[in-house]
């Protein structure tokens, strides 16, 4: 499982995370962004990559409590 490094800024400056592969193409599908995996690592813009952190960030919260509670 390939780990793919993103850099997008926040109020504090610019950081990298990092995302697999298949959490990539998740994103992708469910933002309808029509791009492979690959193109998106290439052409990702910074506020791309800080839609994807915001969403892992969403699904992470998610899975830890899907009740919301």
């Amino acid at each position: 499982m390939r780990q793919l490094r993103f850099t997008t800024k926040n109020a504090y400056g610019e950081f990298s995370f990092y995302a697999t592969e298949e959490l990539v193409q998740e994103f992708l599908i469910q933002a309808r962004i029509k791009l492979s995996v690959d193109n998106f690592e290439f052409y990702c813009t910074s506020s791309q990559a800080k839609s994807l952190y915001d969403w892992l960030k969403m699904r992470n919260q998610i899975k830890k409590d899907p009740a919301g509670e």
